[in-house]
């Protein structure tokens, strides 16, 4: 059997789509992430990344609130610095470069927010609290989730129904 980025049996049949909390969540992951995305089409210096991790602040306490917990802002800070300065260089650096540093910011800054929110969202599924949230505990998958944004982010541009997500 093949597996996806994910360690997941590619030739397993597609689950059933999510209902309830699941599926709020991942509405929730796929506004921010269209949103960051935009946010990351603005060519002021430092609005793009700056912007995109507000977005990114405003995904995970909507969806701490889904959850039922509470998120302070001292977690997200946490959060946010650890995961800039160790995955962050690698976004920034797609910002640099005329024309397809545009292309890439919005597309390396949705692959970020599809990541976190996708780690977050397990997390809480699973039972975790907030407190135990630790987005670096698992740095291979967190790359491999936000190539998996950049997807998702190119397939909801050209219209195709992005895969991991339900149609609404």
């Amino acid at each position: 059997m093949r597996r996806d980025d994910d360690g997941v049996f590619a030739d397993l049949p597609a689950p059933a789509v999510p209902s309830g909390r699941r599926a709020s969540a991942e509405r929730i992951v796929a506004q921010h992430v269209v949103i960051g995305a935009g946010v990351g089409l603005v060519p002021a210096p430092g609005v793009g990344f700056g912007g995109g991790l507000a977005v990114d602040a405003l995904m995970l306490a909507r969806l701490a609130r889904l959850y039922g917990q509470q998120l302070t802002r001292s977690d997200v800070n946490a959060w946010l610095a650890a995961l800039a300065s160790s995955v962050g260089a690698s976004v920034v650096g797609a910002g640099i470069g005329g024309f397809f540093g545009r292309i890439a910011l919005p597309l390396s800054m949705a692959g970020f927010s599809y990541a976190l929110g996708r780690l977050f969202v397990d997390h809480l599924e699973d039972g975790g609290r907030i407190e135990a949230f630790d987005p670096l505990r698992d740095v291979a998958r967190l790359r491999r989730l936000s190539r998996r944004g950049g997807r998702f982010v190119r397939a909801f541009a050209t219209g195709a129904q992005p895969a991991g997500t339900t149609a609404n």
